[in-house]
Formats: C-alpha cells, sequence, structure tokens
C-alpha cells in the first residue's frame, strides 16, 4: 500500500472537516476554495523555484488556512493554526517547520504584510481569483456568504465601494502573480468601476427624481376629502359633545335654583315650629349650591389675549381657526396670518390638528365639571333625603 505524504493526509483531514461541518452558510470559504488556494500555491511555487520543503509548508498552510472559517469569521486565522497544529503534531512533524506553516497562515490577515517568499506565495494564491475571469461570480458568492452569516443585506453599491477599497489596497507580491495575473486584475477592476459609477448616477438620477416629484406634489397638493371629511366629521363631533355639555349644565342650573327657591320659601317660613329641619335645609342647600357652582364652572368662557404676532405664523405656532387667538389682531394682520396659512399645507392642516387638541382640552374641562356636579347633586339628594327622615322621625 503506497504511504501518503503528509500533503494528502492534511488534504483528507480538511476534506472531512469541511464535510462533517454543520455550518451551511460557508458557500466560499469551503473546501473548494481551500483547494483552489492549494492549486494556485503549488502553481506559483512551481513557477519561481521553491524547493520541495518549502513547497510543502506552503500546501499545508494553504489546506488549513481557512479550516478557522468553520467555527468563527472573524479572527479565524488563530482557530486555523489551533487546527493545523492538532493535525501536524499528531503527525510527529517537525517543529521548526511547524512554525512556519503557522507563520504562512498568519500572512493571509488582510492587514498583514508576508515577511519571506513562502508567505509572498500564500498571499498570493489565496486572492489568486482577483486576477481570473470569475472574479465576479466568486465575488457573488463572497456577497452571499456574509448576507447569511450576519444576516445584513448588503446594497450593490456599498458591496462595489468596498471591493473597489480592497482593489486598491491589494497587490501580488510574487513576479509570476504579477505577470500572470495583474492584467486579468486591472480589467475586472476597471469593470467594477465603471459598474461603480452606473450605480452611483442611477442613485443620483433617482434622487434627483424623487425631489422633483415631492416638489411636485408640495406645489399642487390639495387638501383631499377624506381629510376634510375627517376633520369636518370630529369637529361637528366636538361641536355637539359641547352642546351637550351646556345643555346638562343648564338644566342642573334650573333644578337647583327651584330647589332653592322652594327651600328658601317653604321651609324658612315654618324653622320656628319645626326647628329639627333646620340642619337638613342648610345641608340641602349647601348641596344645591355647590352643585349651582360647579355647572357655572363648566359653561364659563376662557378668556385668552387675542393676539397672535408675525413670529408665530412664521413658527407655524398660531391658530388662526379660532377667534379667541386673533380678536386683537387688525384685519390686515388676519388676512395675511390666513394667507400665509392657506399658502402651507402643513401649517393649515397643523392648525386644524391644533384646534381640535383645544376642543378637547375644552371639552375635558367642562365634563370633568358635569361629572363633579352631577356626584355632588346624587350624594347630596340622597344625603338630604336621609337627614329629612331622620329629623322627621326623632321628633315625631
Amino acid at each position: 500500500m503506497t504511504k501518503l505524504s503528509i500533503a494528502q493526509k492534511a488534504d483528507n483531514y480538511v476534506f472531512e472537516l469541511f464535510k462533517n461541518s454543520s455550518n451551511s452558510s460557508l458557500i466560499f470559504h469551503d473546501y473548494k476554495h481551500t483547494a483552489d488556494v492549494v492549486k494556485g500555491a503549488i502553481e506559483i511555487s512551481a513557477s519561481i523555484g521553491l524547493n520541495s520543503e518549502e513547497l510543502e509548508i506552503v500546501t499545508l498552510a494553504a489546506w488549513f488556512h481557512d479550516t478557522g472559517y468553520l467555527e468563527i469569521c472573524e479572527g479565524h486565522e488563530q482557530i486555523s493554526i489551533k487546527v493545523a497544529k492538532q493535525f501536524l503534531e499528531n503527525e510527529n512533524y517537525e517543529s521548526g517547520k511547524l512554525q512556519k506553516v503557522v507563520g504562512c497562515i498568519l500572512a493571509t490577515q488582510l492587514i498583514k504584510e508576508p515577511e519571506n517568499k513562502i508567505q509572498d506565495v500564500i498571499c498570493d494564491a489565496d486572492t489568486l481569483n482577483i486576477g481570473t475571469s470569475d472574479y465576479q461570480l466568486r465575488s457573488k458568492i463572497l456577497r452571499a456568504e456574509q448576507e447569511q452569516i450576519t444576516g445584513i443585506m448588503v446594497s450593490d453599491l456599498d458591496w462595489i465601494k468596498s471591493e473597489l477599497e480592497f482593489l486598491k489596497n491589494h497587490r501580488f507580491y510574487t513576479r509570476y502573480a504579477q505577470i500572470t495575473y495583474n492584467e486579468t486584475k486591472a480589467k475586472n477592476i476597471f469593470q467594477r468601476r465603471e459598474e461603480y459609477k452606473k450605480l452611483v448616477k442611477k442613485q443620483e438620477d433617482q434622487t434627483l427624481k424623487n425631489t422633483e416629484r415631492e416638489e411636485k406634489d408640495l406645489r399642487n397638493r390639495v387638501p383631499q376629502r377624506g381629510i376634510e371629511t375627517m376633520f369636518r366629521t370630529t369637529l361637528r363631533n366636538h361641536i355637539n359633545l359641547s352642546a351637550i355639555a351646556d345643555s346638562k349644565a343648564n338644566l342642573m342650573l334650573s333644578i337647583n335654583a327651584i330647589i332653592i327657591s322652594i327651600t328658601i320659601s317653604v321651609l324658612i317660613p315654618n324653622y320656628r315650629a319645626n326647628p329639627e329641619l333646620i340642619a337638613p335645609s342648610i345641608f340641602l342647600l349647601s348641596v344645591c349650591l355647590l352643585s349651582i357652582i360647579f355647572a357655572t364652572l363648566s359653561t364659563m368662557p376662557k378668556v385668552t389675549r387675542g393676539v397672535f404676532t408675525k413670529e408665530d405664523v412664521y413658527n407655524k405656532k398660531a391658530n388662526l381657526l379660532f377667534f379667541g387667538n386673533f380678536f386683537n389682531n387688525t384685519l390686515e394682520e388676519f388676512q395675511w396670518g390666513m394667507g400665509e396659512m392657506m399658502k402651507d399645507h402643513d401649517f393649515l392642516y397643523g392648525s386644524m390638528v391644533r384646534d381640535l387638541h383645544s376642543l378637547g382640552n375644552v371639552l375635558n374641562a367642562k365634563y370633568r365639571y358635569l361629572r363633579i356636579t352631577y356626584f355632588i347633586f346624587m350624594f347630596g339628594m340622597i344625603l338630604s333625603v336621609v337627614m329629612f327622615g331622620l329629623s322627621i322621625a326623632l321628633n315625631s
């Protein structure tokens, strides 16, 4: 049986790692990419005349350089080194050569410059697809992998921009890679730049169209029937609720005034004959008086200063739809303010919204005072009747 070389054993070992991995997101940094890097490393090594030991080190580094991706993406090189060490130490690999394998794996980091020719070889092999005709396809696969891993969708413009930034800083280190792959790399860069320009132009055109559309909509915008109906219905409901509150308040004023009149005219002349009725009568009169006070508060109008300024109009803070905000202004000032409001869609609807809010606050105050009025009247009447009953019972 033919004895396998250390590189063949590494190939089998790495293949099993990728085969048994549950990480389905790796569609770029997979076994195929690893095998392509090994193939590129062998190709470059042969062209620059590496000896068998150097070729072995580069090949082993190429097999293990992306195995860390099976666990993490950021800083995967450290995991790759750990996997490589574990495998090579089990194979009793020479310590000095193992350290060179580790150095080659570390050299594949984008932020690190290679320190010797074997590191030059693996760096060029790792990025060799940049100078090939299938670069665009591999780029799409890399993008899909990143989106799957991060869960973040990247726009075409952002992706190509990041690609151009990478390509601008990239260079091949070996003479063979520069001669063989630089020309295709330049074509790929040129093509990417043209795509980037088209995307930027498309985005600018779309932005311009959106701006023109918004300006046109702003110029031609008119209140829509649905919005007008909503405001009309809401204002009518507020006015109706206000009228109902005033009617209820007038009812309470009338009832309590009648009770006070009857109490004063009928009971007071009979207090000397029936002194036990003095306390219930006073309590009844107090209840009626309190009810009248709160019913009056619910209908009492709020006086405002009735003036708006030009600054209020410019800042869109004036509500010109309520007389209490403009009755002290001149007719010219009011006409000017209304003209400014009608020219500005946001100001107009904003004023209507503020008017609704003000009406809502007024209604809240009315119904709060009415609730207190009915509460006082209801429980006061009950207690008054009880007091009259007890007084008559105790003195009969």
